[in-house]
């Protein structure tokens, strides 16, 4: 199923959600969506102020993922993470930084398949959090492919 929604400015924002999933509201989401099978399963989209006006003033391809491993890495329960891949999707101005990483936590080890796009002051982040071991649950391949179709699927209307 396809989700929409207004971000700032009024731009829209659209992403394919799978099937069936539950729309669910989480402090600091623009989309919040949980497997109902699996519950540490789920689709987060954040849209976000920033003082840079596209994705290369963001940074480089590179720059932007040291940064979401950073990230995960700060938190309390992280005991590891490493980047699986990278791309760039579409032209550095319009475009999308799409990452998989692995995560190793105090609950199991999780991926996460994540987009980076910025937009006139905008940073959309949309992250699909599946797990791989632990109390997360485990993944099956194939579906790598499907969550890494959700975060491409993310369009931002000019």
């Amino acid at each position: 199923m396809r989700f929409e929604g207004t971000g700032p400015r009024g731009r829209r924002f659209g992403l394919l959600v799978p099937e069936g999933w539950a729309e669910k509201g989480k402090p600091g989401a623009a989309a919040y969506f949980e497997d109902p099978d699996r519950k540490y399963t789920n689709v987060a989209l954040a849209v976000l102020p920033v003082r840079v006006g596209s994705l290369g003033e963001l940074g480089t391809l590179e720059d932007v993922g040291a940064k979401l491993i950073g990230a995960e890495l700060a938190k309390d329960i992280t005991r590891g993470a490493r980047l699986v891949s990278q791309a760039a999707v579409g032209p550095t101005e319009e475009g999308l930084y799409v990452y998989e990483y692995e995560c190793t936590t105090d609950y199991g080890k999780k991926a996460i398949a994540s987009g980076v796009a910025v937009r006139d002051g905008s940073l959309y982040n949309v992250n699909v959090t599946h797990g791989r071991s632990g109390l997360y649950g485990e993944s099956l391949p194939e579906e790598d492919a499907l969550y890494r179709t959700v975060v491409e699927s993310l369009t931002i209307d000019v």
